[in-house]
Formats: C-alpha cells, structure tokens, sequence
C-alpha cells in the first residue's frame, strides 16, 4: 500500500492533471423552415472573438469541475456560469444577443477542435463525442448551479421546477470537421466540402451545432436565457487515471430577447453580425428537425458521486458509532490522528479543532478543512497530527 505525505499527494495531482479541450459556443444562427441560416446571428453572453485583441482560449473555455479543484466529480457549489458570463448584463456589445420569436428554430454553433475526427487522443470518451444539451429558463440566477440545471425536466417540472431541458443532441453533428490528416476528417472534407464564400476549391473547418427549437410558450418582450453544457465525460475502466470515470462538462450561457415573430428578419436579410473568422457555410445538418443523441437525459448520478468505497479510522480512539463508508470520532486526550480510505475521487475529509495544542516537542501540522481528490492510487496516510486537546471528525460519503 503507498504511503503518501500531503505534499507529495498534491504533487501527484498536478502531475495528473489532464489537458484542457476547448468548446463553446461561437454564434447562433436561426433556421429558415427549409433549413438554411439567417442573420442576424447571435452571441453567447461575454463574447470574445478568436481575432480580437487579447483572445486565448482560457476566456471563453468553462470547464467544470474546474482543473483547480483537483476533483472527478462537479458537487453542489459549481456554478454553471464562468465569471464572464455570470449575468444577463455580461453580453458584449459587439457581439449582441439575438432576437427570437416563440417556436424560433436555431442552431448553436461550436468547433470540434479535434474531439470529432481525432478520437484517439482522448481514450474513454463516450460515442459521438459525447452530449450537448440545451436547458431553458426564463428566471435564470446570477448563482446557478450545474447540479440544480442537469436534474431539470423535459417537463420543466424537475428539480426547483425553474427550467426545463429543450435538446439533447451528439456533440458529433455527423458532418463537422476540423481540417487535419485524420481519416474523419479526410473523409467528410470530401463529402462536406466548406470552401471560402467566392474562393472555390478552398476547403476549410465546417463547425458542429447543437439544434433546438424554442418553446412556443415564450413572451415576446421578455428576456429568455439558456445553458449550452457540453458532457464530455471520461467512461468507467477506459482510461488510466480514472478507473472510475471522471466528470467533465464544458458550458456557454446565452440571452435572448423574445420578440413577435412579425419583428423577425424575414429570412432574406442582408448578412450582419458575420465573425472576422466565420464559417461560411450557411445550411443546417439535414436532420435539424428531429435529432436525437445516444444519451437522451444528463446522468446526474455519474456526475456527482463518490468513487470511495470504504474508509477506516487508523488513530487514536476508534469510534463507536461508525456507519458504512463514513468514520467519526472525539478525541480528548493526545492522539495520533490517521484517515486511510482506498479509492478515488473526492474524499469531503474535514477536521475541526478546538483548544489545539502541539504535544511538546512536536511541530502542529496544519490541519485539513477542505476535500481533496486522489488520482487512481491507493492512499494510506491523509494527514497525521498530533494533538493535545482536540475534536476530530472524518467522514466520507459513498
């Protein structure tokens, strides 16, 4: 069994940290009946351009949970709105949110940077590159959870009951592309060629989209607001590092003002709101209408449980009223104080101390007051510390 100091558990993390992928939504685009798009087009919330000033991935990428947390799982505190798009007064002026009707078909556009037509550089990926879905709400909060919007319904009658989930579809359109040697993307470069608007026999990225159509129950004058959330988890025994699966969810949060469908542009008007670096393709996958994805509904179970399967107090006074998967215990007296659990994932480990004095002759390790996540090795020793006067809990959740 690997006996681990704090430091070097820390260490370990880092070492362990997985690469960032980068997908968000770049732009929305509404449908005509017959399928092809219409501008204006539209923008998430804190917008920036991949050819403005200062552009890098990092201001547009959310990734939750994020890297900093060292954790596998999201928990009840993960808002699903980075800091940059975390109100309806984020929206950028340059790049302003679109105007929709009740029943407004759209498409939410994003790259695939890779994740379509390069599947193997990210082994235990779930099929089709994962899911997108699409949740609605006119009574969005600036401190909305993710945990809170996955449990919403279809009915709109889940969880708080504050929104419903509008689309559920594969990140992998079946068309989109990015352009490098891959046998994906050689393939679909010749059966969905995009060349540059009046430059024939150019070929360049054809973007994926997430396809929805807005409930016809929306009021025009009102704002509604929607969450794009991207499960691009890692599966169960697929990858080394996880054996138990690991969490990982990308979103955009985005406005709309509702308006009647007589202050729509008609579907013919002139180009506007086009990006310097825009696809030029201007037609929606051929089953916009009725897509459907290999995962219908956000499994929320996966998203947020403990992988720990046991833990067991090694110190001190052994508890008495220990329950399966959680130990608790008070110590009054100077102990040794050892917390070992075998598994992986986020142990919620918290020590409270009161009247804490170091034995003599001994140094007072800093107690732990926070989670830590473990990567896929067994951990005998958490923390030890001595005490002379203290009250200890541990507890871990299976």
């Amino acid at each position: 069994m690997t006996k681990l100091t704090l430091t070097a558990l820390l260490t370990a993390l880092l070492l362990a940290t997985p690469t960032l992928a980068h997908s968000w939504i770049e732009q929305i685009a509404p449908i005509n009946p017959n399928g092809t798009y219409y501008t204006p087009f539209g923008y998430p919330r804190g917008y920036i351009a991949r050819t403005d000033p200062g552009y890098n991935d990092g201001k547009m990428t959310n990734l939750i949970p994020a890297l900093s947390t060292n954790r596998n799982r999201i928990d009840a505190t993960d808002l699903i709105c980075p800091p940059s798009q975390r109100t309806t007064a984020s929206q950028s002026a340059a790049y302003p949110r679109l105007k929709v009707a009740p029943g407004s078909a759209l498409a939410l556009r994003y790259l695939e940077n890779g994740h379509v037509t390069l599947p193997q550089n990210q082994p235990g990926k779930p099929p089709m590159s994962g899911t997108t879905y699409l949740f609605g709400t006119t009574t969005p909060s600036d401190e909305e959870k993710l945990a809170d919007v996955l449990s919403w319904s279809r009915s709109g009658n889940g969880s708080s009951g504050q929104g419903q989930l509008l689309a559920a579809t594969n990140f992998d359109d079946g068309r989109c592309h990015q352009i490098n040697s891959g046998s994906i993307s050689q393939s679909r470069q010749q059966t969905y060629p995009n060349p540059v608007p009046g430059q024939p026999g150019t070929n360049v990225e054809l973007w994926c989209e997430t396809d929805v159509v807005l409930p016809l129950s929306l009021i025009p004058g009102t704002v509604y607001t929607a969450y794009w959330v991207w499960d691009w988890k890692t599966e169960p025994g697929q990858a080394s590092g996880v054996p138990a699966g690991k969490a990982e969810y990308y979103t955009s949060c985005i406005d709309f003002d509702v308006v009647g469908a007589e202050d729509l542009a008609d579907g013919d008007a002139p180009t506007s709101n086009f990006l310097v670096q825009q696809d030029g393709n201007l037609r929606a996958v051929s089953d916009w209408k009725s897509r459907s994805a290999v995962v219908s509904d956000p499994d929320v179970g996966f998203a947020m449980k403990s992988d720990w399967g046991s833990v067991a107090w090694v110190g001190g006074v052994p508890p008495t009223d220990a329950a399966a998967g959680s130990v608790s215990a008070t110590q009054t007296q100077s102990v040794m104080v050892a917390a070992a659990a075998t598994g992986e994932g986020v142990l919620p480990l918290t020590t409270l101390a009161t009247s804490v004095v170091p034995v003599s002759g001994t140094t007072l390790v800093q107690k732990v007051t926070a989670g830590f996540a473990f990567p896929s090795m067994v951990v005998d020793v958490v923390t030890t510390t001595v005490y002379e006067m203290v009250i200890v809990t541990a507890a871990a959740t299976n």
